[in-house]
């Protein structure tokens, strides 16, 4: 297992219906992911090394993702609340990337703004046209020269952020790690609180899909609505930080 798409893959595999992910009451089965995730692979097959995951809570986020995934792409989830920053930072660690967007943020100022730093194209998702019906689990991944799945940074409190490329191998040891010591199944419901532009974020989505649950996406930005979300929910599994 050389790509942690795999994850996805063999339980999509095992639970085509079964929920993958619940945002704002709208459910996707892993079936409907897997496909659209497919989909979208293939239009960055052409595209660089890097691609920029520009969005907000939305469903672009897990498809751009995979997407990237699949196609061999090194994914760098952009923060919506700082985009033009975070742009800029990539910018100056990369010699050119692509970035991926959805509809609502396609002429936001600050992607058109990073634009004129340095070349870039932009693909636009759309679930709309993407099949949701799986033909066949056999697909070819690809890999980057960088063996990454994604690449984040630090916060910058000593000073200027800096970027850290997290490969495959050392995510995928991660969660056979874990597979030893968690008791999850495919009837446990899963909270994901963090932007994907946080490492953690990385732990609360494939615990989830390794264990053939669904991922239910906490949008709101007030801390306080957090209890009501578990509860409507009947999340069985969260993880925090200890301040929370």
């Amino acid at each position: 297992m050389r790509n942690i798409f795999n994850i996805f893959s063999k339980t999509a595999e095992l639970f085509p219906h079964s929920h993958a992910l619940c945002i704002e009451g709208h459910y996707y089965t892993y079936q409907e992911i897997f496909c659209q995730a497919m989909s979208f692979a293939r239009v960055l097959e052409s595209s660089a090394d890097f691609c920029l995951l520009y969005s907000g809570d939305g469903l672009t986020i897990y498809i751009g993702f995979l997407a990237c995934l699949i196609a061999g792409k090194v994914c760098v989830p952009v923060h919506h609340r700082n985009a033009y920053v975070e742009l800029l930072k990539t910018a100056e660690l990369v010699e050119s990337y692509d970035i991926i967007i959805d509809k609502k943020s396609l002429f936001h100022k600050d992607v058109v703004s990073a634009g004129d730093k340095k070349p870039w194209k932009i693909h636009v998702f759309s679930s709309e046209q993407a099949p949701t019906v799986m033909t066949s689990l056999n697909y070819s991944s690809s890999m980057n020269r960088y063996q990454a799945a994604i690449l984040l940074f630090t916060s910058g409190s000593t000073g200027k952020p800096k970027g850290i490329l997290i490969k495959h191998t050392a995510i995928i040891n991660y969660f056979n790690s874990l597979k030893k010591i968690a008791s999850l199944g495919p009837k446990d419901k899963f909270a994901h609180t963090t932007d994907l532009a946080y490492d953690f974020s990385l732990h609360e989505m494939f615990a989830c899909w390794l264990s053939g649950g669904c991922l239910f996406r906490f949008s709101s930005p007030r801390l306080w609505d957090l209890p009501t979300f578990l509860n409507e929910n009947q999340i069985t599994c969260i993880t925090l930080v200890p301040s929370i």
